[in-house]
């Protein structure tokens, strides 16, 4: 979606993607108005819960295709003021498929975001601050 012209996404730059995070994906400020206020359909249903979150987040294995819309859309598409994102959910097929996932988010193996990666080096010398360094691990 962040491909998407005026689309940005608003979460944290550390927010990790988790299947049952929903907030992380309806996070998303479109043609210039405030996040959560996007609309997600299903196949055409509306796939809203409350406060401008998705009710369901398929797995990307079941999504065959999705549309971002954010210029003037059509008058049964008017119930929001941002975005629409429609999935269309994928057949599925007559033999056995299936897909193994595994997350694993640990504070040691993650990388420094680019702005505390900038403080963490002195810019004259080149060399390691490392007052620095140990409170970015913290």
């Amino acid at each position: 979606m962040q491909l998407s012209p005026t689309v940005a996404a608003t979460d944290a730059p550390m927010h990790g993607w988790l299947p049952q995070a929903r907030d992380s994906v309806s996070n998303i400020a479109a043609a210039g108005v405030r996040t959560r206020a996007s609309e997600f359909t299903l196949d055409g249903i509306p796939n809203m819960a409350r406060e401008g979150i998705i009710a369901f987040q398929p797995p990307p294995e079941m999504i065959l295709e999705f549309r971002v819309q954010t210029a003037a859309c059509a008058a049964a598409l008017g119930r929001f003021a941002g975005a629409n994102v429609n999935m269309v959910l994928d057949s599925g097929a007559n033999d056995y498929h299936g897909a193994l996932w595994f997350s694993h988010l640990s504070r040691p193996l993650m990388t420094h975001p680019f702005f505390v990666n900038c403080n963490l080096w002195d810019t004259r010398s080149g060399e390691r601050v490392p007052a620095a360094a140990h409170r970015a691990a913290g």
